[in-house]
């Protein structure tokens, strides 16, 4: 962090003038100099940029990430589509996105993704990442994928929005395989397992609001079900898994204890239900 004293020769693409700057310590009242798409300096007084943000009685703080977005293009863009999800994104301080695979079609092969790339970067306002799938029958596409510019990889182990039925735990496992041999970023697993579903009544919070129905239709038991089969495959694979939308307290009990057996798992997210 640089303080106080500089040259007036110095010049900055941007500085943001006089804002309370949110450090991980501490808040500090300074200007923030920014040169080639990166902070040069932060302190007292700074030269003029060639851009200069008045930032005076608000607080500056480093740019977000959300690491789970559904902005549903191509295939659904009725709901939302990229120009309009890093948009909001954008209003709301979060300067990259990490896009999820479900759409139509989903994101399975290499070249669906570098369609998608090609489509999608013409309308993003902020930074992105793509993930693609793990699917029943794409194993020799996981390399290619990570190759093309996949930041990812996400496994559906139950229905959710699109037609993306949950792989066998035989093509789960040479899916995770191949992951790891490609070195194909992070690992994800929605934790819901069609078999174990079937155990809740037909009758299940029927009549009631989406939001309330959720926790009836979905008992905990679909999630630890699932949380321990896919960590047991991740492990067999050689890799390591993250729990997208974790939302009961046993299944997040399920993550601490096989954590604490030295499993390679995070968890995190909260879904009252299907994705819209």
């Amino acid at each position: 962090m640089t303080h106080s004293t500089h040259d007036e020769s110095e010049s900055f693409d941007l500085v943001v003038r006089g804002g309370v700057v949110v450090t991980p310590d501490r808040l500090i009242r300074a200007d923030i100099g920014v040169r080639d798409g990166r902070v040069a300096a932060v302190g007292d007084g700074l030269p003029a940029g060639r851009q200069v943000v008045d930032a005076d009685g608000l607080l500056v703080l480093p740019g977000l990430v959300d690491g789970h977005v559904h902005f549903r293009e191509p295939g659904m863009d009725r709901k939302e589509d990229f120009g309009t999800g890093s948009s909001a994104a954008a209003a709301g301080g979060v300067t990259t996105v990490f896009d999820m695979p479900n759409t139509i079609p989903p994101v399975a092969t290499a070249e669906l993704l570098r369609q998608k790339l090609a489509l999608v970067a013409r309308n993003a306002h902020v930074d992105f990442g793509l993930y693609g799938m793990l699917g029943q029958s794409n194993a020799d596409e996981i390399s290619p994928m990570a190759e093309a510019g996949a930041m990812g990889l996400k496994l559906f182990m139950g229905q959710t929005t699109g037609d993306n039925p949950c792989p066998d735990d035989g093509a789960i496992h040479a899916g995770l395989r191949a992951a790891a041999a490609a070195g194909a970023g992070r690992r994800g697993a929605r934790g819901e397992q069609p078999a174990a579903a079937a155990v809740r009544p037909r009758t299940a919070g029927r009549g009631a609001p989406r939001p309330a129905r959720a926790p009836r239709e979905r008992p905990d038991l679909v999630e630890v079900e699932a949380v321990t089969r896919i960590v047991t495959l991740a492990a067999a694979a050689g890799t390591r898994i993250h729990i997208h939308h974790l939302s009961s307290g046993a299944g997040l009990a399920r993550v601490r204890l096989l954590r604490s057996l030295g499993y390679q798992v995070s968890g995190g997210g909260f879904s009252s239900g299907t994705c819209r």
